[in-house]
C-alpha cells in the first residue's frame, strides 16, 4: 500500500486486490464518497474492517511508512492511528447484498467457481 499510495499523484487513493474480479464500481463510489474530512475511508464486513477495499488520502503515507519502519503490517493498526471512517456492514450490503465485490481468488478452485458465477451473469 505504502509504495502504490506514494507512487500517484492524487489526493486519494483506493486500494484494492488485483484478485477480486467482481469489484462494484458503485460500491467503489460509495467509499470514496463516505471519506469526507476523514483519512481512511473503510468497510467493515464480515465482522472485520477489509482495508484492501479502502480509500485512502495521502496524509496517510507517512503513517504507513512508520508502520513499515517498525515492522507492523497489519493495516486496521494504521485506523486507529488517523482519522477513519467506517462504513458500516448495513451500509455495503445495501450496494453489494451479496458481498461479491469482497470475493477474492487465491485458489484454482476459487478460480473455477468465479468461472462459472461470471457466466452466469
Amino acid at each position: 500500500m505504502y509504495y502504490g499510495l506514494q507512487a500517484t499523484s492524487a489526493d486519494i487513493g483506493l486500494v484494492t486486490s488485483c484478485d477480486v474480479p467482481f469489484l462494484n464500481a458503485r460500491l467503489i463510489e460509495s467509499i470514496v464518497a463516505a471519506l469526507g474530512d476523514a483519512v481512511v475511508a473503510v468497510p467493515f464486513r464480515e465482522g472485520r474492517l477489509q482495508p484492501l477495499h479502502a480509500a485512502y488520502r495521502m496524509t496517510v503515507i507517512p503513517y504507513l511508512k512508520q508502520q513499515l519502519d517498525d515492522g507492523v503490517l497489519r493495516t486496521p493498526s494504521l485506523c486507529e492511528k488517523v482519522t477513519t471512517r467506517i462504513i458500516s456492514e448495513q451500509e455495503v450490503r445495501q450496494i453489494d447484498p451479496e458481498g461479491l465485490s469482497f470475493i477474492n481468488l487465491n485458489t484454482p478452485d476459487e478460480y473455477q467457481r468465479a468461472l462459472r458465477r461470471w457466466r452466469m451473469r
